[in-house]
């Protein structure tokens, strides 16, 4: 009971394999069992195992004692291929405090696939091999029971590779990085920016932000992952495009940019096109300061675009289009805006404080011609014509990343901060025949965003957030639909959904709320 306390407790996983091994002889009745155990932990926990393998170039004269391996349980020995589409990694725990020696754990094979890669296009990014393990942990248990100068020899061929080679010829199959000074018994946030990266390349447009450049992959193999020469993240309602020739440095090492199309509103709550400015302009990803990992380093992520008024009378009739759009589920829109500009900056940790992002629009007073004119409130210009508009936009958040444990399935990001904005009423004699206006509202009101993301294996399945702004929750998610087996091309499903005001009156330049469907496509990200 107690060794099955141990196996489940998630405090225990890297001491409990070193345990069994070290203790088998003392429970010989229970052999198999705890040797599937140990296979059952090396297959679904070898992410989080402090082990690590190295290749194997064997030799039909120098290696002829261990060229073929017995294996158990009927099965055929084995013997290695010698050939250059099969590679081998002998699988091991190196010495340490709780070991005297090195324990061989199991021989993993890799089959080389790219010769027989099929199309270019479709598989550019990467490759994959086909890994099996070809002899287990039970297999070498019972060698060095049964066979012990054919083990021997296996034994020998791992010290020798360990005493002619440096350090870095030898892979770790673990794929975190434990820092012992965090308390993880309510979860974790990173010091780094690793919490930072893996929520922008998740959910993010930007193209630049720094990727691993080398994977391990479960044999402990490490292939090379290719970036490909341009990249696209496209949905209904939104365009980014990059291409390497728009990096940065010589390697592309300093970031890069890329151009970048929506028709969103990031702060006021209303959903695409509602707002009825299409914004266009570039995004780049600066690298400010570079340290020894991508974690450590410091980065600047700016975006400027230029918002343009879809004018009622023009080939971009944002409110015929918003009206006739078959994913949008609101009545039609009350709020105007113009032509302007805007600023979108976030910089990772700026004076050791967290994440920092300031964003800001301006657009121009013209109140000669409006998208939306509304009419028949008696206390408005007589119950005549008017029109609402919101000309000056402004939030600062400072952002916040908690995991719940070390696999990263759950995560979230908090943002917390301040926005501003504000509504100008314009009053007209008759269609097109502006009158006169003036400010009704401005000023500042809290707001707080609440991220979850859940990436099972470290692959993104679904995110949602929620916004909290102006007494009204604004809920963006997207779901993966699919995503082909090379990384290549993703396909998500959208949804945002804007709750009615809590706690207020609906104000006369908004909606009830409503529900905004999307899908997107995502290449080479």
């Amino acid at each position: 009971m107690i060794i099955l306390q141990l196996y489940i407790s998630k405090t225990m996983k890297k001491y409990l394999l070193l345990f069994i091994l070290l203790n088998l002889p003392l429970f010989a009745q229970k052999t198999d069992d705890l040797i599937d155990m140990i296979n059952i932990k090396l297959e679904k926990d070898k992410k989080y195992l402090n082990i690590h393998s190295i290749p194997m170039y064997l030799d039909k004269n120098k290696n002829a004692e261990i060229l073929t391996l017995p294996r158990t349980d009927g099965k055929i020995p084995f013997e290695f291929k010698l050939s250059d589409n099969f590679t081998y990694r002998l699988v091991f725990i190196k010495t340490g405090i709780e070991l005297d020696s090195l324990i061989i754990l199991y021989v993993n094979e890799i089959k080389d696939n790219s010769n027989s890669a099929g199309d270019e296009f479709m598989t550019s990014a990467v490759v994959n091999d086909d890994t099996n393990m070809v002899v287990t942990f039970k297999d070498l248990f019972f060698l060095k029971k049964g066979n012990k100068d054919k083990y021997q020899h296996l034994y020998s061929y791992l010290t020798n590779y360990l005493l002619q080679n440096d350090e870095e010829s030898i892979t770790g199959l673990l794929q975190i990085r434990p820092d012992e000074k965090l308390n993880r018994s309510f979860g974790f946030s990173s010091r780094d920016n690793r919490d930072f990266l893996r929520y922008m390349i998740t959910n993010s447009s930007s193209h630049w932000y720094p990727r691993k450049e080398e994977e391990i992959t479960s044999s402990g193999r490490i292939k090379k992952v290719e970036k490909l020469p341009f990249q696209v993240d496209a949905t209904l309602y939104s365009l980014s495009f990059a291409h390497n020739i728009m990096g940065f440095g010589a390697q592309n090492d300093r970031g890069g940019a890329s151009l970048e199309l929506d028709v969103y509103e990031p702060l006021l709550n209303l959903l695409p096109i509602e707002a009825m400015t299409l914004n266009g302009g570039f995004r780049a990803v600066f690298l400010l300061e570079k340290a020894d990992t991508r974690e450590e380093s410091s980065y600047i992520d700016a975006k400027f675009q230029v918002r343009a008024n879809m004018a009622r009378r023009s080939f971009m009739d944002g409110d015929y289009i918003f009206k006739n759009n078959p994913f949008a589920f609101v009545d039609q829109g009350r709020l105007n805006m113009n032509t302007g500009l805007l600023g979108d900056i976030e910089v990772t940790r700026p004076f050791t404080l967290p994440n920092l992002r300031i964003y800001l629009s301006v657009m121009g007073d013209d109140f000669s011609d409006a998208n939306i004119y509304l009419t028949g409130n008696p206390s408005i210009n007589n119950g005549g014509l008017y029109a609402y508009y919101s000309i000056s936009q402004f939030f600062t958040t400072m952002s916040f990343y908690w995991n719940i444990d070390e696999t990263v399935e759950h995560s979230f990001r908090f943002d917390l901060g301040t926005g501003y904005y504000d509504i100008w009423l314009a009053n007209y004699a008759g269609w097109a025949n502006f009158r006169d206006s003036k400010l009704i509202k401005d000023g500042f009101q809290p707001l707080l965003t609440i991220g979850y993301t859940f990436a099972p294996d470290e692959n993104p399945f679904i995110n949602l957030k929620l916004k909290y702004y102006d007494s009204r929750i604004t809920i963006d998610s997207w779901l993966r639909v699919f995503k082909t087996k090379d990384m290549v091309h993703e396909f998500r499903f959208y949804a945002n959904y804007i709750t009615p005001p809590i706690a207020r009156d609906t104000y006369d330049w908004e909606t009830q709320g409503g529900l905004s469907l999307n899908l997107g496509y995502r290449y080479g990200l």
